[in-house]
């Protein structure tokens, strides 16, 4: 309350306190000066970038309707900030007048921009999913061009209700791609013809132009585009074509600008659904799927999820109910790429190779004839891990605790420079020779990262004909876009690739190969399973010959790629998840933070006494040069959450400790 009282004013539920202690009135009152008769207490909800207040009170003599989206004096700036209640001053009058401080004028707005009551509930239903506040929910559903008045709302009947008329649970789309956006091209033409939008969001700005010119041929007038990175101008040239145009509009967007408040929007296409990108890169890291297929319930619109390779949790949805299939979902895929594992089984008295004779057999047909061959890597730089041999110390991230990888990097005169870099954090320092644990010169990298994979391949074949993509070469979308253009204008040549290459893989390719399958199992998320499927899968889908992957071992997995036979692999996932109380069985609900040691205790002290009805499990990373890095897990069955005595207690946990919902990595 005094911070609340120090920014700006105070809650209307705090005057209501006052009222009740009249008879205690202070010496100072709120001005006389005022007619209450022509007077409004407007509560509204800040929205900024860190710890704000929920909610701050300003007198206005304009009656300003819920959801109006104002900007505020809080200290010595303007904010924005979102009109939650309104109250007349005349039936506050007592408590006005006992209070002890003085309330702030709201400045008169100009213009004022509003938001619908769908995109209202949206967000506090966002909040209470999230565990966090409702301002911080709307800091991360409206883009910022919005929050600051340089871009209006697009025009929705300001308390215009919008009755579903259908089913509202989201819809379950699982089909290669090309059965998709062939599908989305009829979807289009359809809308079009019963006068109605559509908006396809897509996860990252890779896609855009994609779909862009897959869908938006021959109606190039009525197809927009958002993402970030577009300039000011284009944005508003965009918001202003969506508010002011009749015609039925293509509206393609990224999560951030995907709550779009047009009335004529039949349907919501979620394409690529299980990619990271809906996933928030800030706090309170909102999962926008959650949110839009939130909105379209609300506002009666068609929502479809889609992908080759769905989510386990939407396979669940379907099977209890909570979502519909768009189309049949099929048990089985076919895909034009072919299966064939390679086991490298070590040869007593011979040297480990990377390439197996059977791959290296096929690269060297596939450069004779020319042909297009993409070789995947799950690792970047040299070695995912560098460890000393003499003691056995790995080398970590101090921030994080995670190992750190030995990257090399070029500089503009050509240079070569040596890092240990964190995938986790970021955190980048020189390549040392010896061990920081015991001083010995002997480190060893170990495991396989894609710059060695590329040292093995420009050791037999022209270094012309290697293209890497990677963290470094592609480190813009200029670059990316340039490789992927060189790779497929040339008559055949190598694509060496991370999992960040694959969305580029717009033609198909003759011949793919995966370096490592144990690389590629070894990454640290409970999604494990389903992404290594995905990637697999995938690699099948976007080739017209072989897959040839690598393994020291046999794996089940490669029964379920090599037939394609999803619907088994989905009921043994779901198996395995139920018996490991995983999602969609159970939500995690998952805490992160690095202090001091006796900070440490106070912290785990806090948790363990807020959640001690919820089966709290702390652990720890292994130490990094900071100390270690400390995790709390509470799993939650589906059906309880959100919880409400849980999302009150995590809206108190201190802003310096991490809180996401079902992250992918819990370790």
């Amino acid at each position: 309350l005094t911070g609340a009282v120090h920014l700006a004013g105070i809650s209307v539920r705090s005057l209501q306190k006052y009222q009740a202690r009249s008879c205690e009135a202070p010496s100072i009152r709120f001005s006389p000066l005022v007619h209450y008769s022509m007077m409004f207490i407007i509560e509204v909800t800040p929205i900024g970038r860190g710890v704000m207040p929920e909610s701050l009170s300003y007198f206005s003599h304009t009656s300003y309707p819920r959801g109006t989206l104002l900007q505020i004096p809080v200290r010595k700036k303007n904010i924005p900030g979102i009109v939650m209640n309104i109250t007349e001053a005349f039936s506050m009058k007592a408590a006005l007048r006992a209070a002890t401080f003085s309330l702030r004028r709201l400045p008169e707005q100009k213009a004022p921009h509003y938001l619908s009551p769908a995109f209202l509930e949206t967000a506090e239903r966002s909040a209470t999913y999230h565990g966090t506040t409702q301002n911080a929910a709307l800091f991360g559903i409206i883009p910022k061009e919005m929050r600051e008045g340089i871009i209006p709302f697009s025009a929705l009947e300001m308390h215009e209700e919008q009755i579903p008329t259908h089913d509202t649970k989201p819809r379950i789309f699982a089909a290669p791609f090309r059965d998709r956006t062939n599908e989305y091209v009829r979807m289009v033409r359809e809308l079009f013809a019963a006068r109605q939008s559509i908006v396809f969001v897509v996860p990252t700005l890779e896609y855009i132009e994609q779909f862009k010119e897959k869908l938006g041929r021959g109606i190039e007038a009525y197809t927009v585009t958002l993402f970030s990175g577009q300039s000011a101008s284009a944005l508003e040239k965009a918001y202003r074509i969506i508010s002011s145009e009749k015609h039925p509009l293509l509206i393609i967007t990224t999560p951030y600008y995907a709550c779009i408040e047009r009335q004529d929007i039949g349907a919501y296409v979620l394409e690529h659904e299980r990619s990271n990108g809906y996933i928030g890169k800030i706090r309170p890291y909102l999962d926008y799927r959650y949110i839009l297929t939130t909105y379209t319930a609300l506002r009666g619109i068609t929502c479809i999820l889609a992908d080759t390779i769905v989510r386990t949790e939407e396979i669940h949805a379907l099977n209890t109910d909570a979502a519909i299939p768009f189309m049949d979902v099929s048990k089985r895929l076919e895909l034009p790429g072919t299966l064939m594992v390679v086991m490298q089984e070590p040869e007593k008295d011979v040297a480990f190779s990377l390439l197996s004779k059977k791959l290296k057999y096929a690269l060297d047909q596939a450069i004779k004839q020319k042909k297009h061959v993409f070789v995947f890597c799950a690792r970047r730089g040299i070695a995912p891990l560098v460890a000393c041999v003499d003691c056995g110390h790995i080398l970590r991230d101090p921030e994080s605790g995670s190992p750190l990888a030995l990257v090399r990097t070029t500089d503009t005169s050509g240079t070569e420079k040596r890092w240990f870099v964190s995938s986790v954090s970021g955190y980048r320092t020189p390549a040392s020779d010896l061990c920081p644990h015991c001083g010995s010169w002997r480190l060893k990298e170990r495991g396989i990262g894609i710059q060695q994979v590329y040292d093995e391949l420009i050791k037999h074949y022209d270094r012309e004909q290697i293209l890497l993509f990677d963290h470094q070469t592609a480190s813009t979308q200029k670059k990316a876009d340039r490789l992927r253009t060189m790779f497929f204008e040339r008559k055949g040549g190598i694509l060496l690739g991370t999992a960040l290459a694959i969305p580029y893989l717009t033609h198909h390719i003759d011949l793919s190969a995966v370096i490592s399958m144990d690389s590629l199992r070894a990454l640290p998320s409970w999604r494990g399973q389903e992404e290594t499927f995905n990637i697999l899968m995938t690699l099948r889908e976007k080739t017209d010959g072989p897959v040839l992957v690598q393994s020291r071992t046999e794996d089940e997995i490669f029964d379920y790629v090599r037939h394609g036979t999803i619907g088994d692999f989905y009921a043994q996932e779901l198996i395995v998840r139920e018996e490991c109380k995983y999602p969609p069985f159970n939500v995690f609900i998952h805490f992160a933070w690095r202090t001091s040691q006796h900070e440490t205790v106070n912290i785990k002290k806090i948790l363990t006494n807020a959640f001690a009805e919820n089966s709290l499990s702390l652990y720890s990373a292994p130490y990094g040069e900071e100390g270690p890095m400390h995790y709390g897990l509470i799993r939650v069955p589906k059906a309880s959450w959100p919880d409400a005595d849980i999302v009150a207690k995590l809206r108190t946990i201190p802003p310096h400790i991490r809180i996401m919902i079902n992250p992918d990595r819990i370790i």
